[in-house]
């Protein structure tokens, strides 16, 4: 798949803290966290709320008027190079800042995602048919964290994604580019269930 050395878009929203956009806010960054005795789950929680359910509704606006579904994600604000051409021009959505405490300990990661996930099926409940690719560059807590969170919100409520298509394209370090899409963790798992009853 061709490549482009270019930094995925992503859907322009400014926080209300500093009026910088999701790439400049010094808030994305645990350092900053950290300096002013704040905690990994505080820094969720504003991410959350100053961009990520912010960006999803602008995102849902801008995909309506250019007629198409399909949601761009980055696990982190970190991965911002070597994506397939495709992707030139489409917004996306990042589940993470660009650093996070304790990328090793997925607790709170874990429930990061899970409310992560619940937004962006409430904001696109409406939405018929929406894919969503999520481009994982490399298997950390951060990636592990959202194949559990995508695994037990599917088991607690299996028609949550019922108007979804979820597909993971990991990065191909030798190479230098995203693999094609293939099902992620939770999906297999779920089908596996099935084929077991």
């Amino acid at each position: 798949m061709p490549l482009t050395k270019m930094k995925p878009r992503f859907v322009d929203v400014k926080c209300g803290c500093c009026n910088e956009t999701c790439l400049d806010c010094p808030r994305i960054y645990f350092s900053y966290w950290g300096k002013n005795n704040g905690s990994e789950a505080d820094q969720l929680d504003w991410w959350r709320r100053e961009f990520c359910y912010p960006m999803m509704v602008r995102l849902k606006q801008e995909l309506s008027e250019n007629n198409t579904t399909h949601i761009h994600i980055t696990t982190t604000l970190r991965h911002l190079d070597n994506f397939p051409r495709e992707t030139e021009g489409a917004r996306f959505l990042s589940i993470f800042p660009t650093t996070v405490g304790k990328p090793h300990d997925i607790k709170h990661l874990v429930t990061h995602c899970s409310k992560f996930f619940q937004m962006l099926a409430e904001v696109f409940s409406d939405i018929g048919n929406v894919n969503v690719t999520h481009y994982v560059m490399s298997n950390i807590g951060c990636v592990r964290s959202v194949d559990v969170a995508l695994y037990f919100l599917h088991k607690q409520n299996p028609r949550i994604f019922n108007n979804f298509v979820i597909k993971e394209r990991s990065f191909d370090s030798y190479r230098k580019q995203y693999d094609i899409e293939y099902s992620p963790i939770f999906s297999i798992i779920s089908a596996l269930g099935d084929i077991a009853r």
